[in-house]
């Protein structure tokens, strides 16, 4: 058995995976899958207050429909304004 399984006392297995799936949550590297990014920048997002999740102990947890709201952002830095006036 593995760390990340928890065994019951009729015999029953349950990976984390599994719960997760059944919960319809997804981690931040499923997250950068589908976004198309890395799981840092997933992460960055999450500090940023972009994208919300939930941290369990030391794993952010993402609602799927929360994807939607970074789904079409720009990429790339944002430009700087330009000057009207030049000397």
């Amino acid at each position: 058995m593995f760390v990340c399984q928890r065994n019951y006392g009729d015999g029953t297995l349950i990976s984390q995976n599994a719960i997760l799936w059944a919960m319809k949550i997804i981690s931040t590297a499923e997250a950068a899958k589908r976004l198309g990014i890395t799981a840092n920048r997933v992460r960055a997002m999450i500090e940023a207050k972009r994208l919300k999740a939930t941290k369990v102990g030391n794993v952010w947890l993402i609602d799927p429909k929360d994807l939607d709201a970074v789904k079409n952002r720009k990429v790339g830095r944002p430009r700087k304004a330009r000057n009207s006036g030049k000397k």
